[in-house]
């Protein structure tokens, strides 16, 4: 069950299930990022045009998600549109209860995410220069971005479930406006370095053309594939993080989650000094 069905249904999410979504979502950064990869730069997408108006992508994410606006996507908790939202359509379907466990906020760090993005992330991801793909560019460019924030909305739910778990620790600190302290204490180095060390190697996996690793594995001796593969034994596969035929720079997924991971907690700080100004009393679970 994830985290909105939890809502949905009336029970409060546990970290197990918020842990579960995010790594659910690393597997599909990393999938979004080796999309992305495989085109260049195209920074001429991003410029505004000669009239003065929108860039290509911007126009591209207003129209995508004005779309979206209009089928309820942002009603959700877990997304959040990086269009101003007084500029989209009301929703045409009728709304979902998502209960009282979230309240409501003006919270937004999507220009973070876009600063994260064109300015750290895609020069360490695409090639420089132009290969005209545009229409799969931006649309590569809104799939990842969408994924950034979902993973930092997740955010939400993490520092709600934690407050409600430890409010002696949290409250003080939060009635204090210790945004330093409140970062320390959200931050888990061993689950840090965990997360670090499961994405690098996913994106040195995953990155890697394999071609021909798995051949005496999965094959027969007339080169046919086996149905069932002895997974007992390893397969002893050797990656060199150095070399240069790949389809996804290592250090690339190692920026991009050094860097979601400190943003989530960034917005999971201002989620909780946001409940001052919402709640007079301590959570009692």
């Amino acid at each position: 069950m994830d985290i909105l069905t939890e809502v949905e249904h009336g029970h409060h999410p546990t970290l197990e299930t918020t842990r579960s979504v995010l790594q659910r979502l690393e597997e599909d950064i990393i999938d979004a990022l080796m999309f992305r990869a495989q085109f260049k730069r195209n920074l001429n997408l991003y410029e505004p045009s000669p009239e003065g108006g929108l860039s290509l992508f911007d126009r591209f994410m207003v129209d995508q998600e004005t779309m979206h606006a209009k089928y309820g996507r942002f009603r959700s908790p877990d997304y959040e549109p990086f269009t101003d939202p007084t500029n989209l359509p009301e929703p045409i379907i009728p709304p979902q209860d998502y209960g009282d466990f979230l309240k409501p906020h003006k919270l937004t760090i999507t220009n973070d995410i876009k600063s994260l993005y064109f300015e750290y992330i895609l020069p360490q991801l695409a090639a420089p220069g132009s290969d005209q793909n545009f229409g799969e560019t931006v649309h590569a460019d809104a799939v990842l971005l969408a994924l950034f924030s979902r993973r930092c909305m997740t955010g939400k739910f993490v520092a709600e479930v934690k407050l409600r778990m430890q409010p002696d620790e949290f409250w003080p600190l939060i009635e204090a406006g210790d945004e330093d302290g409140l970062m320390e204490l959200l931050t888990k180095k061993d689950v840090e370095k965990k997360v670090m060390v499961r994405t690098f190697g996913k994106g040195l996996v995953r990155g890697k053309v394999l071609n021909g690793v798995f051949d005496s594995k999965v094959t027969d001796e007339n080169g046919h594939c086996r149905w069932a593969v002895d997974l007992t034994e390893p397969f002893n596969i050797q990656i060199d993080p150095r070399d240069d035929h790949r389809m996804l720079n290592p250090e690339a997924v190692e920026t991009v989650f050094t860097n979601l991971i400190t943003l989530t907690k960034k917005y999971e700080t201002l989620w909780m000094m946001e409940e001052v100004n919402q709640l007079s009393e301590r959570y009692i679970i």
